[in-house]
């Protein structure tokens, strides 16, 4: 298998330097995620673009944390489903990851809407049909959010596809912890 550096500021290339030294100021672990992406400083930029638009949607942070893992689900990622509050840490987001992993309904009807047409925007590749729009659409979400879910599987598609070819190891206390500092 390839082998894809976890870089640390001291190995990263040059514009991976400084975004890996400022999350590195915050005090918090740098994820293994973000260290594999530093080897291509457009990927990391773009990844950091990404979360932060997604994490700006008007999805709730525990939405955005369904439709991550649901994507992640999907795509079988071993580090991304391992993850748990990357944009929300609460018991109750930790209960909805642990229904997800466990390919379990989400309690919640309206997640549970989330997580069926997150999951079927992946499997199918955004050719979702009519009647998944309007399954999303009657749980009581907009045409808006149909495109911020969009938003959402291109972040957790990127950062599965990084882990799969970088086999990226998952993070010691992984549970609980963000995908960025």
């Amino acid at each position: 298998m390839t082998q894809f550096p976890l870089h640390t500021p001291s190995t990263a290339p040059a514009p991976s330097k400084a975004i890996l030294s400022q999350m590195g100021n915050t005090g918090a672990e740098t994820p293994n995620l973000v260290r594999a992406l530093a080897e291509a400083p457009a990927a990391l930029t773009g990844f950091q673009q990404l979360k932060a638009a997604f994490a700006s949607s008007s999805l709730s942070p525990l939405e955005q944390e369904v439709v991550y893992l649901s994507v992640a689900k999907a795509n079988e990622c071993h580090y991304c489903t391992a993850q748990t509050g990357a944009f929300d840490s609460s018991l109750e987001a930790q209960t909805v990851a642990e229904a997800i992993r466990g390919e379990r309904p989400i309690r919640d009807p309206r997640l549970q809407a989330l997580r069926r047409f997150a999951m079927a925007m992946t499997n199918q590749r955004g050719w979702v049909s009519d009647t998944h729009i309007e399954d999303f659409l009657s749980a009581g979400y907009s045409r808006a959010q149909v495109l911020e879910v969009i938003s959402g599987v291109a972040l957790a598609t990127l950062s599965s596809y990084v882990n799969h070819v970088a086999a990226t190891p998952i993070d010691a206390g992984v549970y609980g912890q963000p995908l960025d500092a």
